[in-house]
C-alpha cells in the first residue's frame, strides 16, 4: 500500500502541476475540492455495497486528498497575499490548518456515534464543497492582488512541460533564501 501511495501521490501531483500550468489557477483551486468531493461521494456509494477493496482505495484517496488540499490552501494563500502580508499571515494560515485538524479529530467520535462511520465520508465531501466555496469567495475578493493568469502556450504539451521541469533537463531552480 505504501508503494501504491507513492505512485498515487506522484501521479496526482503531476496532474495537479499540469493543471496549474495549463489552466487558470483560481479555477483549479476552486474545482479541485469539488472534484475530490465527487470522488468521495462515489466511494461512499461503493462502501454501501460492502466490497472489501474500497477501503484500500479510500486510504489512497485520503493520502492524495491531503496533498491536494495542502497545495490548494497554500496556493490560495499565496494568490491573495503579497510578500509583506504573507510574512504576517502565513503563520496564521498554518495555525488555522492545525486547529482544523485538531477540531476535526475531536468531532470524529461524536459524529460517528450520531451518523455512523460510513457517513463520515459525506461529512468530508460537504466540507470539501464548503472549502471550494470559501476558496471561490476569497479568490474573487482578492482578484486585484493576484498575479496574472496562467495560460497554456500554443504548441505546448503536458509531457513537454513535465520534461522541462525535471532536474535532468537543466532547468534552473530558484532559491528562496
Amino acid at each position: 500500500m505504501y508503494l501504491a501511495q507513492g505512485v498515487t501521490g506522484l501521479v496526482g501531483m503531476l496532474v495537479l502541476t499540469g493543471s496549474l500550468a495549463r489552466f487558470d489557477r483560481r479555477r483549479t483551486y476552486v474545482v479541485m475540492p469539488a472534484l475530490l468531493a465527487a470522488v468521495v461521494v462515489l466511494e461512499r456509494a461503493i462502501v454501501a455495497s460492502d466490497v472489501g477493496w474500497i477501503y484500500r482505495v479510500l486510504w489512497l484517496t485520503v493520502s492524495l486528498a491531503t496533498l491536494l488540499q495542502s497545495v490548494g490552501l497554500w496556493g490560495i494563500a499565496g494568490a491573495v497575499t503579497d510578500t509583506r502580508r504573507a510574512k504576517r499571515l502565513f503563520p496564521l494560515f498554518g495555525s488555522g490548518a492545525i486547529l482544523g485538524a485538531v477540531v476535526g479529530g475531536l468531532l470524529t467520535r461524536p459524529l460517528v456515534a450520531a451518523i455512523g462511520v460510513g457517513n463520515l465520508l459525506l461529512v468530508w465531501a460537504a466540507c470539501l464543497v464548503g472549502a471550494g466555496l470559501i476558496g471561490a469567495i476569497v479568490l474573487g475578493a482578492g482578484r486585484r492582488t493576484l498575479v496574472g493568469r496562467t495560460r497554456a502556450r500554443r504548441g505546448s504539451s503536458a509531457l513537454r512541460d513535465i520534461g522541462k521541469g525535471s532536474p535532468s533537463s537543466g532547468a534552473r531552480r530558484s532559491s528562496c533564501g
